[in-house]
């Protein structure tokens, strides 16, 4: 049996069946099943957690969690923003923000940073800077507002 757009890490999970009603002249000896959902989605790796939502990295997908571990992926284009989609860029914080989220992307081991502006459903809206190196004031300055409750 498979389970589809189940993506949550979770444990393995029982469930039972029950037949009956058998047609034709069929016959049910025993009625009664069990079956067992195994969990086949990769470890989450916490990327970083200092507000209210937790950037979540399971796979090679970001994900926005809150604290009852709900929320959407990271999306560019509709499709999940992936690790190696825009070649050194990866996420590395993100916040929930009046109508969605912000997100903060490095370049590998570069001195460079940008922010990203993403709906509620974590689609792409627009950047929230440029690249820009961590010294300069425009990054201190964004990191100083989204870090703000």
């Amino acid at each position: 049996m498979v389970v589809n757009g189940d993506t949550k890490f979770e444990p393995d999970e029982a469930f039972f069946a029950n037949l009956s009603g058998a047609t034709n002249g069929a016959v049910i000896g025993d009625g009664t099943g069990v079956g067992t959902i195994l969990n086949n989605e990769p470890t989450p790796i916490t990327i970083e957690s200092f507000g209210v939502t937790r950037l979540v990295e399971v796979g090679n997908q970001f994900f926005l969690r809150d604290s009852g571990d709900a929320g959407p992926s990271v999306k560019f284009q509709g499709t999940p923003f992936t690790e190696g989609r825009f070649g050194a860029w990866t996420a590395i914080g993100a916040e929930q923000v009046a109508g969605g989220y912000q997100v903060a992307l490095k370049f590998g081991a570069a001195d460079q940073y940008t922010a990203w502006n993403l709906d509620g459903n974590g689609n792409f809206v627009s950047s929230a800077l440029g690249a820009v190196p961590a010294r300069t004031w425009t990054c201190r300055s964004w990191r100083r507002r989204s870090t703000r409750t």
